[in-house]
């Protein structure tokens, strides 16, 4: 790697980092992949498929590099993200782009099946985009060559992509590919795969059996559905059977494609001729190779021969990396163990993985013998094995763990924190015996024929009768009785050879049983014993080990004891010899950890099975030694999975030297499956007694000891994780840990790993730390944990569910909870320490330092109400509402001198404290759902307190309560309810208006903006629901006070205190008992006038304003109309003629006065083809109410152009509007001669619209009315 720099880290999965990286000495930018060892097969096979493949549509390998901790993968570098990515942004795309990525998508595939090699798993999270936008395929660890069986890897593939046939285990081929594709193509369309469900078992039965829906793109409201051509390729793609699926002929000249893909038809010939000949040739696997080799796929990138063909287990990667979700049935079919409660975990669960030094140790030793069942059979032992001996330990480890204060309403109640802490991967076992990542073992071969019987396959032997295989196991033994007294050069070679067949088949569950029940056990330790051959000793030791491991059932009678000491004598007598202990620690693992299962189980002592001390100082002697690190990390596996358990072998492992001699292992480990043993280790060690981790701590220094959260593989820092959690929980280092600086930082900072086990743990690590500091709990939002919290919440809300996901989401609940239920406790001593200072001088030193510690806290209410995951919670679960208004209540008191907080140390606490209460309030007013639901605890305790700030000395706060007070309140008197108990709250609300804002209106009216503007917002949607509220507002004052906002505010169009005032206005005028005479002798007529013309000339299209002007201007003609009908009226009947004078005199006064209006009609005119049509109308009754009353008396306003835009709106009009329109224009030319004249003057302009109104067959009235007037109106311009 020294040729290559690494830059920014930029994209990260399980097990790999990926980085920007560029060749030293060139400008060329590459990806660089940094990958874990254990993710070996994954690499090979990747490389293997991929390290000779050159197309523009492929992403290009360069070369790959070991280190001893990772492997690094050298590609091309793309920087577009992944098609999945495109598909989760976008949701759907159009033809055109489906069209061009689809160019793409077959170019690379087809190149890739003409050279036999098989996708496997075509799914958009492994396409990925360069910067120019071309597709292109990575990541080629599931991809295998025409013909290979890759069962198990074929099992990781994406369900909603698999081929009907792989369903049914039949051999994943080209034609699975083009399945792949279509499913692609459809979901690029539709947005959705073409088979879709909740389950695993149920997307197979639709793939199976149903037919696909033709592909509809549902986008903004609409459908759109896809072209035909774009169907026809979909299905044929996507037919059940593979004969009949399209072939790539015609796929490449489908028409969808337009011709541009007619060129790869050369290279469908090639393939067809390479797949027949392949086919002809597939039965002799001497000429298969041959095949394979011309592929030129080189083999120095292949660290084994057996690669090719390997069986191991595989796990399925998006382009970066990333673990991609696996469906629970399909991890049931790989056989991972997990337990079905998340909370009650057994011991001693062993993580079932597969060994591939142990498979190709297998596939050169000896032909009768399948490896296959070997693995499956080793796997079920050890599944049959963890289940039969788990058993629960969390109840016992309770009592190291502090309570977590319960409420009702929360999640994961009644549970303390020892319940979400440990996961099932936390007291996972893994084997010691063969276990490859401990040891390197030798290979086993054994020579059939001299072994002198016949040996049976594996799948015999799991299949046969226990009798048949006593007898099998006779004939073995004999055997081997017969060796141990022949010629020793001869019985040596033969013992090896046996030895090394009799390793193997211990493997099988039954085998290993019928040796310790039978005492076949006894030959081994006999020979031990007189054996002087090192090479004996050794495999005699990996034989009992590997029966330890695979057995399933050992008798309590049983002389375990033996074995332990013998075990131990052998290691003792040749200390020295690393192989010697290497080979007999892990018999003394597997007996012990059995052992110490069973008695748990059974829940007594079995003392034929007791060790002897011996054998514990072996385990802790060789845990100590720091040369031969082989057999230290046995000794620490061994800890590891005894202590597991509760009962009294687990004890004997829980003292401080045994801790420090694994933190000396986890420090001075060379590789990172030392390092997560040894923290595995320790952390189960931490379950039982946390004060070795304080003694262990202290030894290494608190310093490096926290180091380890934040180093190493993430197995370790899960385990440190839980280790910190139990020092806290038992109040070990709580001061050290608060005070160390940057721990909290690095810690949240965690929470962006990829892991929902790290994730999880951190939550609970959280928990402990801020259920003791409310502090922490303000320096934690400080560090933005409620973001991490949300995004967190929000990738579990969107991502597939699993065992993991839901663990992380349960541990996220309890923190959520945790948090909300310390809130209550944080306003408390908010309240309780400003109530001790009330009313006192000035505070003294202690009362300084209690209001330096509670006040910032305000800080984290404030946090927590504008998080999206937080604000109903912390809203319906505590008295939020009731807290926020007694501490705004506190506010006010700082405010007029009650408490005295201006002393110069803690003056800025008091701003800091009334802002963060205001934004606390006002980051609750901007939710109007929460506002309604909690209208009672709003109107009572908030709202009350707003108002108090009205008549603050600070300008700005005085401004802030009442735009709050008012924003809130608008809601609830906006809102039309007839509930009762929202009404009361209503009612409650404009009694507190009136008696404030509306007894107050004149002082209000002469503040400083925007104070006018909320209070006649308030009273004058008060008054909308009560109208009597208006009663004491009708004084002279107040109303030239609104005039005189007309004039001063009239070229403001957006200010909405003129609409407001216009508004108030408008109620004044419509009140009947108001004698309208008096509003225009303040000089209401001129003051509205001149404000209509200045907003109707602004170039700013106000229309809210001028709809609220017209309306006003309505409401004005409609009174003068109703005093006109009312004078009229009277002179008909019977009233007497002074009153009847006095009325006619008073609207002839009134008619004068608002004359002035008629200026306006040459507006109303224009605005009769305004863009909006609520202003046609209102201007069309303004119109024709001034026509009713005025007639044409006042013409100076009309001109020509009027003539033009009266005809323009009658015939874009609907038949009622030109009812009234040819009613004004009639009442116009019957009582105005001059308007008359310039109508005439426009009669070849409106004579054939008024002919074209004749025409019209009269339907209803307004029909009749417009075909009357319109002939009335020709036969006036005639004359």
């Amino acid at each position: 790697m020294e040729n290559f720099v690494l830059y920014d880290e930029i994209g990260k999965g399980n097990q790999r980092v990926v980085y920007k990286g560029r060749r030293k000495g060139t400008i060329k930018y590459v990806a660089i992949h940094c990958i874990e060892k254990s993710k070996r097969n994954q690499l090979q096979n990747s490389v293997r498929i991929s390290h000779q493949l050159n197309h523009p549509n492929i992403v290009h390998f360069y070369e790959w590099y070991e280190t001893s901790n990772h492997f690094w993968l050298v590609v091309e570098l793309c920087t577009g993200g992944s098609l999945q990515t495109v598909l989760q942004q976008d949701i759907v795309l159009p033809e055109k782009t489906i069209k061009s990525f689809g160019k793409d998508l077959v170019s690379g595939l087809l190149y890739l099946h003409s050279l036999d090699i098989v996708y496997c798993d075509l799914s958009p999270q492994k396409i990925i985009l360069d910067s120019n936008g071309t597709l292109k395929y990575s990541n080629f660890s599931l991809s295998c060559l025409r013909g290979e069986d890759f069962d198990e890897t074929i099992k990781m593939s994406s369900v909603s992509y698999k081929a009907p046939e792989v369903i049914d285990g039949h051999l994943v081929s080209l034609e699975a590919d083009l399945w792949s594709l279509g499913c692609l193509l459809y979901q690029m369309f539709t947005g959705n795969t073409p088979f879709h469900a909740s389950s695993y078992e149920k997307i197979c039965e639709k793939i199976r059996s149903q037919t696909v829906v033709y592909p509809i793109q549902n986008l903004n409201g609409g459908s759109i559905k896809a072209t035909e051509n774009l169907y026809t390729l979909i299905a044929g793609l996507l037919q059940k059977d593979p004969t009949k699926r399209i072939d790539w002929f015609e796929l490449c000249l489908h028409p969808f494609w337009e011709g541009e893909l007619s060129h790869l038809t050369d290279i469908v010939e090639h393939l067809k001729t390479s797949q027949q000949l392949q086919d002809s040739l597939c039965n002799d696997s001497s000429q298969l190779e041959t095949l394979n080799a011309n592929l030129d796929l080189s083999q120095s990138c292949i660290e084994n021969d057996s690669l090719l063909s390997h069986k191991s287990f595989h796990q399925d990667f998006d382009a970066l990396g990333n673990v991609l979700d696996i469906p629970p049935e399909e991890k049931l079919n790989l056989l991972s163990l997990e337990p079905d409660n998340n909370f009650n975990i057994a011991k001693g669960t062993y993580l079932l993985s597969k060994n591939d030094d142990e498979l190709d140790e297998l596939n050169a030793a000896s032909d009768n013998i399948n490896t296959n069942d070997l693995d499956q059979i080793n796997t079920q032992n050890i599944l049959e094995s963890s289940m039969e001996n788990s058993k629960v330990v969390i109840d016992l480890l309770k009592s190291n763990s502090t309570t977590l204060k319960q409420s009702d309403g929360f999640i994961g109640l009644n549970l303390n924190v020892i319940d979400h802490l440990y996961h099932s991967s936390d007291l996972t076992v893994t084997p010691i015996a063969e276990n490859s990542k401990l040891l390197k073992l030798s290979l086993l071969k054994w020579d059939v024929s001299s072994l002198g019987f016949n040996t049976v396959s594996l799948q015999v032997l799991q299949d046969s009768s226990k009798d048949y295989l006593k007898q099998y196991l006779n004939v073995v033994f004999d055997t081997f009785l017969k060796f141990h007294k022949s010629q020793e050069k001869v019985s040596i070679r033969s013992k090896l050879n046996l030895l090394a067949y009799l390793i193997a088949i211990a493997k099988v569950k039954e085998i290993s049983n019928l040796i310790l029940e039978e005492h076949y056990q006894q030959y081994l330790l006999k020979e031990l014993k007189h054996s002087q051959n090192i090479e004996v000793k050794i495999r005699i030791g990996r034989l009992l080990g590997v029966i330890g491991s695979c057995s399933s059932y050992i008798s309590p009678s049983f002389n375990m004891s033996e074995i332990f000491n013998i075990s131990a004598d052998q290691i003792k007598q040749n200390f020295r010899l690393s192989h010697i202990k290497q080979s007999f620690l892990p018999v003394i693992g597997e007996f012990l950890f059995f052992a110490a299962t069973q008695e748990e189980t059974e829940n007594k002592v079995l003392h034929q099975w007791e060790p002897s001390g011996a054998v514990f100082t072996i385990i802790n002697k060789c845990l100590q030694q720091s040369d031969d690190h082989v057999a230290r990390h046995i000794a620490a596996k061994i800890i590891e999975n005894v202590t597991t358990t509760t009962g009294r072998y687990c004890k004997k492992f829980l003292t401080n030297e045994v801790g420090l001699g694994l933190w000396n292992l986890y420090s001075h480990a060379t590789t990172d499956i030392e390092k997560a043993t040894a923290a595995s280790a320790l952390a189960h060690l931490s379950m039982h007694s946390p004060t070795i981790m304080q003694h262990v701590s202290d030894r290494a220094g608190f310093n490096v000891f926290q180091e380890a959260l934040f180093t190493g593989v993430l197995q370790s820092q899960i385990s440190f994780v839980t280790i910190f959690v139990t020092l806290l929980s038992s109040s070990i280092h709580f001061k050290r840990i608060m005070q160390e600086d940057g721990f909290l930082r690095r810690i949240i900072q965690n929470l962006d790993s990829p892991s929902f086990i790290l994730q999880a743990k951190i939550y609970i690590l959280l928990c402990e730390m801020i259920s003791r500091s409310h502090e922490t709990l303000l320096n934690s939002c400080e560090l933005k944990l409620i973001g991490h919290l949300e995004k967190n919440a929000r990738k579990a809300a969107t991502s597939e569910h699993n065992e993991t996901s839901e663990y992380a989401h349960k541990c996220l609940g309890v923190l959520a909870n945790t948090i909300v239920t310390i809130l209550p406790s944080v306003f408390e001593g908010i309240l309780h320490i400003l109530e001790v200072v009330t009313g006192r001088h000035h505070p003294n030193p202690a009362q300084t330092k209690q209001l330096r510690s509670h006040l910032p806290l305000m800080t984290i209410a404030l946090h927590l109400v504008t998080s999206s995951l937080f604000r109903k919670k912390i809203i319906k679960s505590i008295d939020f509402i009731q807290y926020i208004g007694k501490i705004l209540q506190m506010v006010n008191k700082i405010g007029i001198g009650e408490i005295n907080l201006s002393g110069a140390s803690i003056v800025t606490l008091a701003e800091n404290l009334t802002s963060d209460v205001f934004s606390v309030v006002e980051a609750i007013g901007q939710h109007p759902l929460i506002l309604l639901e909690n209208i009672s605890d709003i109107v009572n305790h908030i709202l009350p307190m707003l108002i108090l700030f009205r008549k603050s000395d600070d300008g700005n706060l005085r401004m802030l309560s009442c735009r709050l007070f008012t924003n809130i309140a608008s809601i609830y008197l906006e809102k039309e309810d007839d509930a009762t108990p929202r009404q009361t709250n209503v009612d409650i609300l404009i009694k507190m208006i009136e008696n404030t804002f509306v007894n107050e209106i004149e002082d209000f009216l002469l503040d400083q903006d925007p104070l006018p503007s909320y209070c006649l917002r308030l009273v004058l949607l008060c008054a909308e629901r009560s109208p009597h509220v208006i009663n004491g507002m009708l004084k002279e004052k107040v109303i030239s006070t609104l005039l005189h906002i007309l004039e001063t505010h009239q070229n403001e169009t957006g200010n909405s205190t003129l609409l407001n005032a216009i508004g108030l206005l408008n109620l004044f005028i419509m009140k009947k008992e108001l004698d309208f005479s008096w509003l225009c002798n303040l000089g209401l007529i001129e003051y509205l006038t001149s404000a209509f013309m200045e907003v109707a000339s602004s170039k700013e299209d106000d229309t809210s304003l001028l709809l609220q002007l017209l309306d006003t201007i309505q409401q004005i003609y409609k009174k003068i109309e109703t005093a006109v009908k009312s004078v009229l009226l009277n002179k008909y009947q019977s009233s007497s003629n002074k009153d009847l004078s006095l009325e006619k005199n008073n609207v002839e006064k009134l008619l004068k006065q608002s004359k002035g209006l008629c200026e306006l009609n040459g507006i109303f005119v224009n605005l009769l083809v305004f863009d909006d049509d609520d202003i046609k109308e209102w201007a069309c009754r303004c119109l024709y109410l001034s026509a009713e009353l005025f007639g044409g008396s006042n013409d100076s306003w009309f001109t020509n152009n009027n003539v033009v835009i009266f005809f323009q709106a009658i015939l874009s009009s609907n038949r009622k509007r030109q009812k009234i329109l040819l009613r004004v224009i009639k009442r116009y030319v019957t009582s105005n001669a001059a308007l008359k004249d310039k109508f005439k003057s426009s009669f070849n302009e409106i004579q054939p619209i008024l002919e074209n109104l004749m025409r019209i067959e009269p339907r209803d009235s307004d029909d009749k009315f417009v075909k009357d007037v319109s002939n009335d109106l020709l036969k006036i311009f005639f004359t």
